[in-house]
């Protein structure tokens, strides 16, 4: 017979990895929603000035939304960690792994696409 103690840590595993897992997807449709918004400022930049402005201002309020996303980026990544430090065994197929290494290279890239984004637009603004 199983014991009380035992049952109860694997309902602990259960909620904490769900809860990880529900984050993860959470934080993926976030960087869609991005990636969405950001080839959307692209698709619409113009090469007036009052629309690069705009452009510009839009971005720089991104910014700030990616700031705190990064936050809860990190805290997925640490309750992952978390998770396994109390329960070496819970990841032995790797797979919540996996999911955090695609977010993780999912956030640097759209970071990356971000930065690049607002360098071309500084670059039109200062050849006006």
């Amino acid at each position: 017979m199983l014991s009380r103690d035992f049952i109860f840590r694997m309902d602990n595993i259960h909620v904490s990895w769900r809860n990880v897992d529900e984050a993860i997807k959470r934080a993926l449709k976030m960087i869609t929603d991005h990636e969405r918004f950001l080839i959307e400022i692209k698709r619409t930049s113009g090469d007036g000035l009052q629309s690069i402005r705009n452009e510009y201002k839009s971005l720089e309020n991104f910014k700030r939304t990616l700031e705190n996303d990064d936050k809860e980026i990190k805290q997925i990544t640490n309750n992952y960690s978390e998770v396994l430090r109390l329960y070496p065994s819970a990841d032995t197929n790797g797979e919540m792994r996996s999911r955090i290494k695609e977010l993780n290279n999912r956030w640097e890239t759209l970071n990356e696409t971000f930065h690049e984004t607002l360098k071309n637009v500084l670059k039109k603004y200062l050849s006006f």
